[in-house]
């Protein structure tokens, strides 16, 4: 039951300062983008809890500093548990270009994927933002985008 910060306290940011700005932040202490608050409509910077005076809880980071972990946007995944997402090896890269319907032109990655971590809008339970939620995470039926959702990419130095 507990938040990427390693506890099972949160936050929820209910109004946002410097909006837009590379100073952007919570007008309160928060650690957590959730429950759509009604001044917070639509995700914040990625970081903007932390600074030079917060801790790892305050900051709401993982134990390796990662930012919004947990709330802000879902968080695109891959399951292991899903037969139809389980061929992806990893071995292929993309070029970065999209075809007509927005999705990727290499043959052989997987379609389809699940959402962890819960977002902004998300009003139906705090617990889709724990680290031990599953709930969305083999979900196999994202047939639109939101703005509430995106990912995080890393790629090989090849």
């Amino acid at each position: 039951n507990e938040y990427a910060w390693g506890i099972p306290n949160y936050t929820i940011a209910t109004g946002i300062s410097n909006g837009g700005q590379p100073n952007e932040g919570a007008s309160n202490s928060a650690n957590i983008v959730f429950g759509n608050q009604p001044a917070v409509q639509g995700p914040m910077r990625s970081g903007c809890f932390a600074s030079t005076g917060t801790n790892r809880i305050q900051a709401g980071a993982s134990y390796y500093g990662v930012m919004d972990l947990s709330g802000n946007l879902w968080e695109l995944t891959y399951s292991v548990g899903v037969s139809s997402q389980r061929n992806f090896d990893g071995q292929r890269h993309g070029d970065g270009l999209l075809n007509a319907a927005g999705d990727h032109n290499v043959t052989g990655w997987i379609n389809g994927a699940g959402y962890r971590g819960g977002s902004w809008a998300n009003t139906t339970t705090q617990t889709l933002c724990q680290v031990s939620d599953r709930f969305y995470s083999a979900w196999n039926d994202w047939t639109s985008r939101y703005s509430s959702s995106g990912m995080r990419l890393g790629r090989t130095a090849n």
